[in-house]
């Protein structure tokens, strides 16, 4: 289990933990706005969690739909765009 951590770092020579939350073991995470998205490919899964405050992320969704692998995230518009580690192709949610 691979709990990510939010760190904040200003001034770059301070790095201190503020909030985590556990997203098993992420493939790739992307942070949109006051949200953050992560992908799972063993479990083939996507989550998204709300860190619009840092010191408590809440989990705000999850699914397994369609993925095989879960691979890269990108957001945009309102859409996560997920490629798949096994099968080649992409999924938009």
């Amino acid at each position: 289990m691979v709990i990510q951590e939010i760190l904040y770092m200003y001034p770059i020579l301070s790095v201190i933990a503020r909030g985590f939350f556990n997203a098993g073991l992420p493939s790739d995470i992307y942070v949109s706005g006051n949200f953050a998205y992560t992908t799972n490919s063993g479990l083939s899964k996507l989550s998204i969690f709300d860190i619009t405050n840092p010191d408590t992320p809440v989990p705000r969704g999850t699914t397994t739909n369609g993925l095989n692998g879960a691979g890269g995230v990108y957001v945009k518009d309102g859409f996560a765009y997920v490629s798949s580690t096994k099968y080649c192709c992409y999924k938009v949610y």
